[in-house]
């Protein structure tokens, strides 16, 4: 994975086409090879409210999470309000990334899709009662992902 630094919101576009699809190297900016796992949130509430309301909140919950086990230095969590989206990217590079974990506020029929498609190990809904709906959208799945409720759930995706 890389990290690029010094990106302009100007440059979004031609980034995405260049570096994400088309597999080219960036040169107009620093770039640093990263190791290791890495998280990315969806965060955006102008197409989507639902990431706007949940995004940033794992967010939170995760740099905290991370601050307590003595990791502050080590996550970068950064949300943006525009194109492109997590999922778009995996979609565009499944050889270069998968999903291992998604969380929804209350949308079961948006997560279900998620899962049919992007088969995580882990999901969680904040909305505790919709649980058992949940569980009975995935029942003829062979590979079903563990679902952790509530709050708690959305700190253990993160």
């Amino acid at each position: 994975m890389i990290k690029y630094r010094g990106l302009k919101e100007s440059d979004v576009d031609s980034f995405v086409d260049d570096v994400i699809v088309n597999d080219k190297p960036w040169a107009s900016g620093a770039q640093e090879v990263l190791t290791g796992s890495h998280i990315f949130v969806c965060a955006h509430g102008s197409r989507d409210r639902r990431c706007g309301v949940c995004g940033p909140v794992l967010i939170d919950k995760f740099t905290e999470e991370a601050a307590l086990r003595g990791l502050k230095d080590q996550p970068w969590c950064r949300w943006k309000d525009h194109w492109p989206l997590t999922l778009d990217i995996v979609v565009e590079n499944p050889e270069k990334f998968g999903v291992v974990a998604l969380a929804a506020g209350s949308n079961v029929t948006l997560l279900v899709d998620q899962v049919k498609r992007f088969k995580p190990k882990l999901v969680a809904v904040r909305n505790e009662s919709l649980v058992n709906e949940l569980k009975e959208a995935l029942s003829g799945l062979e590979d079903k992902p563990e679902i952790i409720p509530g709050e708690q759930g959305v700190i253990e995706v993160a």
